[in-house]
C-alpha cells in the first residue's frame, strides 16, 4: 500500500472496509475549523500523529478556540488508531466519565 498524498487525492481509497471517494477526502481537508460549534464547552479530541488525510495541526487549530478544550496527540498512530486501539478508547472512556457527571 502506498502512502496517502493529500495534495493528490486518489479517485477513492479503502477505509474501514468501505470505499471512500475523492469528494469526501477533499471535503475533509477543506472544512473550516474556524466555524466552531458553539454548544461545545469542553471538547476533547484525540488525533494520531500519522493521520494521512487531516494533519494534527487541524485539531490543534480547532481546539484552540476553546478555553477548556483538551487535545491528546498519539504518536505513531494513524486515523483509525490501528497500532493500539485500546489506548485511545480508554482515554475517551475516562474523558466521558469525568465530563458527564
Amino acid at each position: 500500500m502506498s502512502p496517502y498524498d493529500p495534495a493528490h487525492s486518489p479517485e477513492s481509497i479503502a477505509l474501514l472496509g468501505m470505499q471512500v471517494g475523492r469528494a469526501y477526502l477533499v471535503t475533509a481537508q477543506t472544512l473550516s475549523t474556524n466555524e466552531v460549534p458553539t454548544p461545545l464547552r469542553r471538547p476533547g479530541l484525540i488525533h494520531g500523529s500519522d493521520e494521512a488525510i487531516n494533519p494534527p495541526s487541524r485539531s490543534e487549530d480547532y481546539i484552540s478556540h476553546f478555553r477548556d478544550g483538551e487535545l491528546r496527540l498519539f504518536t505513531e498512530q494513524d486515523d483509525v488508531f490501528s497500532q493500539n486501539p485500546g489506548r485511545p478508547a480508554g482515554l475517551v472512556a475516562t474523558f466521558v466519565t469525568a465530563h458527564l457527571r
